[in-house]
């Protein structure tokens, strides 16, 4: 799978996981385990480069060669 992930893309997706991260130790059961649910999609992602979703969907925000 080639990289479909561009710079800001990344960026905001690790924002938000660690975002998440931080919301996850403040909220109450069972919002807690929603936050850390979503956090693993987006650290992914974001760290890799990879979006499945958008290698289904056709559409990549990495720039132009």
């Amino acid at each position: 799978m080639q990289q479909n992930v561009g710079a800001l893309d990344s960026t905001i997706r690790i924002g938000l996981g660690f975002g998440l991260v931080i919301a996850g130790f403040l909220l109450k059961a069972p919002a807690s385990w929603i936050a850390f649910a979503a956090v693993l999609p987006l650290l992914i992602s974001g760290f890799a480069g990879k979006c499945p979703l958008y290698s289904a969907l056709g559409v990549t925000t990495c720039p132009a060669d």
